[in-house]
């Protein structure tokens, strides 16, 4: 009788998952070791609870998480055990218990494991420390390569081997054995056939009578990186996009945060008119009227939403989307998404199978330890369907917003102002690949074949530039008001400066004569700009926003109204210490939560009616004509808000007496902001407690 047959069919099974379950506790240890995720998953586990989490839907998705990472656990151990069971048959002269060859190829594995993990993640937890030491070469070849090429033999060697003995011997024995290995070798090759189906992008079908409208966003893009602007050449493929487009010199974002920026720019409306004042409002609150989508839909076209990170900016498919390409929205992504950080759960989350166990990492740019840039534009090449159909296609890149890094990125280490700009010029760089990647992908999909197609960015980004904060020499006027980051401060021309570039492909006509526009316009424009533009209705009534097409146009009565125009922005949610780059406390967290509740049916999390009013209070607003902007800003003791008259250029911020009336254009601009922002603006009241 063979050792094989004396051991049994299944002995060691039991070892092989045991160990890879000891290898996920090992790895889990580093992982509930790590102070950060532990303060941000207990503060999105306990702090928006309003009933114990048993009886949520996040609760089911933990468990399911858990599940997951035991079940890629298991799969360690049994591959593991499959080798020990060709090992033994193919080398039976080692004389190993088929117990030693399970122990020898879970050595193997897991150091391949950790190897790969931080090659590929070298920002991981376990890939961190090792990641040095993987980048070393050796005659041109890295360690993982030498290393996989090395257990690539050997697995091979053991295959073929192992199968030869079985189908070469004639023991009647053997007959099960072989029918098994047969079976096995056609589930492997069925296995990779499919898997490579899979990622092949979904065929289209040539249209278009009229143009596909496509708008693609990159997120944090300040409207001085394009065209060198910052020094050196950071958007190259964004600036050959841009040299044949229409370029709006002077647009603005009505919010410089992102979800209010879109809601607007898909509405046609500002933040107060439709209710999208605050990340994660409910979605009841916000009363946008029929969106662009929509009335796009309703007059014949498909319309389509890709993003790759959505904890703050829940568009769905209620603003007028058929096809929705994003990560899941809620409360699992705010913990699972971050928390997900194991070499076996790394090495498959940006695949077919990752996106099937892990669907709050995959593709998710809020999980930037494993984010692929080139991941997501590969994931809409693939789930993007096109039809007959025109199409309305929103892509939304968010790679340049904070905290700058991404898998493979160069650096990841903030120290001072000059590393976070560095961060975020490699982040902007990477961007703009990715933004070639997915007008690629357009091409080979035929959509830019008859297109207009607009590039925008949502919001700018300050990252302590000279021109980000002009009013240095303001002294304590200005004192305790955040200027970093973005929706942080109406007084940092960066922030909500946008980047705004309309084009045409192919059939598509847009009635450009010039290709500098510097008449003043907003995000708010755009919604009926594109209804003008496809010579579909437009009712002034129903837009905050001005229809740009007579400016494309050069006409001249349309411009000399552009100029006296009056624009908008505002802050948004700004708790003290909020910003890039500074570290933040459990107590910090449990304030901010404590705006936040969970809905424990559908996994959202959601703003807090009762606080909005008080956020409202703390936020800054601004009215903008030409060179001068009036902003109202509040007062460091509560008691409402204090009027500054600016320059956009620079300059001292002159504070506003407000006893007396200013009858020229600080006083038009003061009244502009009072009859778009509410009375709120010229009380003098203390603000309630709690707010």
């Amino acid at each position: 009788m063979t050792k094989q047959k004396q051991e049994g069919h299944w002995s060691s099974l039991g070892l092989a998952i045991s160990l890879g379950m000891a290898f996920l506790f090992f790895c889990s240890l580093r992982l509930v070791g790590d102070s950060e995720s532990l303060i941000n998953s207990q503060t999105a586990l306990t702090a928006v609870l309003d009933e114990p989490i048993w009886h949520t839907r996040l609760a089911r998705n933990i468990a399911l998480f858990a599940v997951a990472h035991l079940l890629l656990a298991s799969l360690l151990g049994i591959a593991c055990w499959c080798m020990a069971c060709l090992s033994a048959i193919a080398w039976p002269q080692a004389k190993l218990t088929r117990a030693k060859w399970v122990l020898v190829w879970f050595i193997a594995a897991s150091a391949w494991v950790l190897m790969a993990n931080a090659t590929l993640y070298p920002w991981s937890l376990l890939g961190e420390p090792y990641a040095e030491f993987m980048r070393v070469r050796w005659l041109g070849v890295a360690p993982l390569d030498l290393v996989t090429a090395l257990l690539g033999v050997l697995v091979a060697v053991a295959l073929l081997k192992a199968g030869y003995l079985l189908l070469a011997a004639s023991s009647p024995g053997r007959a099960r054995l072989r029918r098994g290995f047969v079976v096995s070798t056609i589930v492997i090759a069925t296995g990779a056939v499919g898997l490579f189906f899979s990622q092949r992008a979904t065929t289209f079908a040539r249209q278009p009578d009229r143009p596909n409208v496509i708008i693609v966003g990159v997120d944090s893009l300040r409207a001085d990186a394009i065209f060198g602007g910052m020094g050196q050449e950071l958007t190259p493929n964004i600036d050959r996009f841009l040299q044949q487009a229409v370029i709006f010199s002077d647009a603005v974002t009505p919010l410089a945060r992102t979800f209010p920026s879109w809601v607007a720019t898909l509405s046609g409306k500002y933040p107060h008119t439709t209710g999208a004042i605050v990340n994660l409002l409910p979605r009841d609150l916000i009363k946008t009227g029929e969106t662009l989508p929509e009335t796009l839909r309703r007059n014949g076209f498909s319309t389509a939403y890709a993003i790759d990170e959505v904890r703050f900016s829940n568009l769905d498919r209620t603003y007028g989307f058929d096809q929705m390409i994003t990560p899941s929205i809620g409360a699992s992504d705010f913990l699972l998404g971050t928390l997900n950080d194991t070499p076996l759960s790394n090495l498959v989350v940006n695949t077919a199978l990752g996106q099937w166990l892990f669907p709050f990492s995959y593709g998710n740019r809020a999980a930037p330890i494993t984010y692929e840039p080139d991941m997501f534009v590969k994931r809409i090449e693939k789930e993007l369907r096109v039809d007959r159909k025109p199409m309305f296609l929103t892509v939304h890149l968010t790679l340049a917003h904070w905290p700058y890094y991404w898998a493979t990125a160069p650096a990841r280490k903030l120290e001072d102002v000059s590393s976070m700009q560095q961060l975020y010029v490699a982040a902007l760089q990477r961007a703009d690949e990715q933004f070639a990647g997915v007008m690629a992908s357009l091409q080979r999909k035929g959509m830019l074949e008859n297109a207009i197609v607009v590039v925008m960015s949502d919001h700018g980004e300050a990252i302590g530039k000279e021109n980000d904060d002009p009013y240095e020499d303001a002294g304590s006027m200005l004192e305790g008001l955040i200027s970093a980051g973005h929706g942080t401060s109406v007084l940092s021309p960066q922030q909500y400066r946008v980047v705004l570039g309309l084009r045409s492909f192919g059939n598509a006509v847009m009635p450009a004569e010039l290709q500098r526009i510097d008449s003043p316009v907003s995000l708010v424009d755009l919604a009926p700009t594109m209804l003008d533009l496809l010579h579909l209705p437009v009712a002034a009534t129903e837009y905050d926003g001005r229809s740009l097409v007579p400016l494309i146009g050069n006409d001249a009565a349309t411009m000399q109204a552009f100029r006296d125009r009056v624009r908008f922005t505002e802050s948004e949610f700004n708790p003290r210490g909020f910003q890039p780059g500074v570290i933040l406390t459990q107590s910090f967290l449990d304030e901010i939560a404590s705006f936040y509740r969970l809905d424990p049916d559908t996994d959202r999390i959601l703003m807090r009616e009762d606080r909005v009013e008080s956020l409202l209070r703390r936020r800054q607003y601004a009215a903008i004509r030409g060179n001068s902007l009036v902003a109202a800003v509040p007062a460091a003791d509560s008691s409402g808000f204090r009027f500054l008259a600016v320059e956009r250029d620079g300059g001292v911020p002159v504070e506003l007496d407000m006893t007396s009336k200013d009858s020229g254009e600080v006083g038009a601009l003061i009244e502009a902001l009072q009859r778009q922002f509410g009375e709120r603006l010229v009380q003098r009241e203390s603000a309630p407690p709690g707010g």
